[in-house]
């Protein structure tokens, strides 16, 4: 009879449970039937996502470098849109401040501490010299897939590239511009609306365009040549207008003693030898004759020529963007930041995710508009132009013939060969085929 109550009252129970847990008004901190403990063998196991069944999001970490006005294009409500986009996913994002080389101390550091980004915006130089140390992962897979491929340029493409595949993605390019003053044009009696495009009109109009005084100093330079060149900005496109590799990335090996290499500095030096520039470094703006209004060509950052003309209003109907000079080709210097993926990545797929939305013409767009970046995407060359009328198309054409920094590991050792060699050979000490031959055994013996 007690066992006969027993079961009764605990069928009443069960029943009293059941009803209270199908009922909508049941009380909010009413737990769940435990199904299993009543069932003697386990119920089947439906596999399901981790964030599915947690409840969790898949964390992933982005690294920003602060450059190209990065920090205004988060405060754009960046992280809500890629959050809106991929709600699985929780994207945390830290822009990156001080230089390339800053950035580089802190990946090193979470490398070591095992917390490295899962994609990061990074400078070319660190693109190169990490990736061909074999940081970054190889993203063939992803960009064989990729929708964006058709619409970005070649020569975007082109910097994105170690020696077997993809490694990142260029996303904003800062290119060198050909510059000249059209006053001085016309005081010259040259027309101030057909720059020089080619060697030989190039080497007429610096000569033209130079005055001296009574003494032979030079009071306006014809063209820029800067005495000292260490990062090739300035040489490593007139090499590759003349047909010159200058680096064979492929190969891994310099080739400074190329003959076009050398026959590149003969023409340079000449013209430098007749006088024709003002001796500067081309690397430290305060020393550039034209931005000092003493020269009337010159090769300059994008971004000196946009504060020359913010500083000197005066100056905006007097400065003027050329097409990139040509030889046997057209070529310019290109500077990128590039999109990558560093190869520790715990979510690779989802870095993927992110810079595929980065990448989106949406988010370039909004790039363009509101930071003033230069599209990587051939669709947004219209919006781009339109936006910088008299630049605009100047701009995109050098864009789509530059290269930047070379690929390889021992860039740095390139640069400290080459940057003597250069100051030798603009100071009359020795000859190109001398100096560099010299940087080219020297470069050799130090990388083996």
């Amino acid at each position: 009879m007690k066992k006969i109550l027993a079961l009764l009252l605990c069928l009443s129970m069960t029943v009293s449970v059941l009803a209270g847990c199908g009922g909508s008004n049941a009380p909010a901190e009413m737990p769940a039937a435990d199904t299993t403990a009543e069932s003697e063998e386990p119920a089947a196991e439906v596999e399901a996502p981790a964030e599915e069944a947690s409840g969790e999001k898949t964390d992933v970490l982005v690294w920003l470098f602060s450059a190209d006005n990065m920090q205004s294009y988060v405060d754009s409500g960046f992280v809500d849109r890629v959050n809106a986009a991929f709600p699985e996913y929780n994207v945390k994002v830290e822009v990156i401040s001080g230089t390339a080389a800053d950035m580089e101390t802190q990946y090193n550091a979470a490398k070591m501490s095992g917390a490295v980004p899962d994609a990061m915006y990074v400078a070319l130089t660190t693109f190169a010299s990490f990736g061909t140390r074999g940081e970054w992962l190889k993203l063939d897979d992803y960009m064989n897939g990729w929708e964006g491929m058709d619409d970005v340029m070649e020569s975007t493409l082109n910097m994105c590239k170690l020696s077997d595949g993809y490694y990142g993605i260029g996303m904003a390019p800062a290119p060198s511009v050909f510059v000249y003053r059209t006053d001085m044009f016309e005081a010259a009696g040259l027309d101030p609306e057909a720059p020089p495009t080619n060697w030989e009109e190039l080497a007429d109009y610096a000569q033209k365009l130079t005055i001296k005084d009574a003494q032979g100093n030079i009071t306006q330079g014809g063209l820029d040549i800067p005495s000292i060149d260490t990062y090739l900005n300035v040489m490593a496109p007139f090499m590759r207008m003349n047909g010159a590799l200058v680096v064979d990335e492929a190969a891994q090996e310099p080739l400074l003693t190329d003959p076009k290499v050398i026959d590149t500095l003969e023409y340079i030096y000449d013209l430098y030898s007749k006088g024709v520039s003002l001796p500067h470094d081309w690397q430290k703006a305060e020393t550039v004759p034209f931005l000092n209004g003493t020269s009337a060509m010159s090769f300059m950052n994008l971004d000196q020529y946009v504060k020359l003309i913010k500083e000197k209003e005066e100056l905006k109907d007097v400065v003027r963007l050329a097409s990139p000079v040509g030889n046997e080709a057209v070529a310019s210097f290109c500077g990128y930041r590039m999109m990558t993926i560093p190869a520790d990545s715990k979510n690779p797929d989802a870095a993927w995710d992110v810079i595929d939305f980065i990448m989106s013409k949406e988010e370039m767009q909004i790039r363009v508009e509101n930071q003033g970046v230069i599209p990587v995407r051939e669709s947004l060359t219209p919006v781009y132009e339109s936006l910088n009328p008299e630049i605009g198309d100047k701009v995109m054409e050098t864009v789509a013939v530059g290269k930047g920094a070379f690929i390889v590991p021992w860039v740095s050792t390139l640069y400290k060969y080459y940057g003597p060699a250069h100051e030798a050979i603009m100071q009359g000490v020795k000859t190109p085929a001398e100096a560099m031959e010299e940087a080219q055994q020297s470069i050799l013996a130090e990388i083996g």
